[in-house]
């Protein structure tokens, strides 16, 4: 876990459209989309948390690159 920080926290795996429910992020995962080789199936959400804190990392695969690709949203929830 050291590519989010480490420790601490509980990590899940979400869908894209578990975590935005209401399309209020779809330009997000469309860019994350757009940024992998893989196209929409490589797109994951990844929510860690700690207490009322949690970070989601939408992020994909590109593989012609070798390289991850996404983006970092921070959020509070209580």
């Amino acid at each position: 876990m050291a590519l989010v920080g480490g420790g601490g926290g509980t990590i899940e795996e979400l869908k894209p459209s578990e975590w935005d429910r209401r399309g209020q992020y779809k330009d997000v995962v469309d860019a994350v989309q757009a940024a992998t080789s893989e196209g929409a199936a490589a797109v994951k959400v990844y929510r860690m948390e700690r207490g009322t804190r949690v970070v989601y990392y939408v992020a994909g695969l590109d593989t012609k690159a070798a390289k991850v690709v996404g983006v970092r949203v921070k959020a509070v929830e209580s």
